[in-house]
């Protein structure tokens, strides 16, 4: 009669553990979907609240994307040589759009300057720095930046010597031009240029005249 009841008890002591532990993971499974639920309820989004201009407070919408330089300025390249020779020109045609502009080469201090430059090759090579085929629009104080701004809109193309290497078919020369900057429009939105390339084809031969004639002629494209 003892050993029976000693191993009633046991069974009972076994029952016992294992409701125990049922309770024990169930318990641990409710707390775990409480933390979850409690963290999605804390985690921010990436919206936030404003104050609209009517002073009420609302949600944010996503930010929209400016319109990428890309749709703002356009970039084409090509080189002339004089006839005869392997020195010609290489010109960079900056179009801008309507109500947008460009910053000049020569700018001094804030917003920085255009900066143009060309990748290396055993092709050729540059004989010099990029200047103009236009003087920029000077704006003496801009109230904004507190500086002198000299300005580039619609268009404006650059031109810098170039020498072909001895024996090297001009036709097979492709420099490839670098611009980095910054297209701003009228209302001074800027969207930043880093790196925009283009590469320049040969565009022929012209007549081995007075460097001014020469120049003339390329402005005129």
């Amino acid at each position: 009669m003892t050993a029976m009841m000693a191993a009633i008890v046991f069974m009972m002591k076994q029952k016992y553990l294992v409701a125990t532990s049922a309770f024990v993971v169930t318990l641990g499974m409710t707390d775990a979907c409480a933390a979850m639920q409690a963290n999605q309820q804390t985690t921010p989004t990436n919206r936030h609240a404003y104050t609209d201009n009517a002073g009420n407070q609302a949600e944010s919408q996503p930010a929209r994307l400016q319109k990428p330089a890309a749709k703002k300025i356009t970039l084409t390249g090509r080189f002339h040589l004089v006839a005869g020779t392997r020195h010609g020109v290489l010109i960079l045609r900056t179009e801008i759009s309507d109500g947008n502009h460009i910053y000049s080469l020569t700018q001094k201090g804030s917003p920085p300057p255009s900066k143009i430059s060309v990748k290396k090759s055993s092709q050729f090579r540059i004989e010099g720095t990029f200047s103009s085929d236009r003087h920029p629009k000077v704006v003496a104080f801009d109230p904004l930046f507190q500086n002198r701004l000299e300005k580039h809109s619609k268009l404006v193309q650059f031109f810098v010597p170039i020498e072909i290497g001895p024996g090297i078919d001009p036709a097979q020369v492709k420099p490839e031009i670098i611009f980095d900057g910054q297209v701003c429009s009228d209302e001074g939105i800027c969207v930043p240029i880093q790196a925009m390339k283009t590469v320049a084809v040969f565009a022929g031969f012209y007549a081995n005249q007075a460097q001014k004639q020469s120049d003339s002629q390329f402005r005129k494209r």
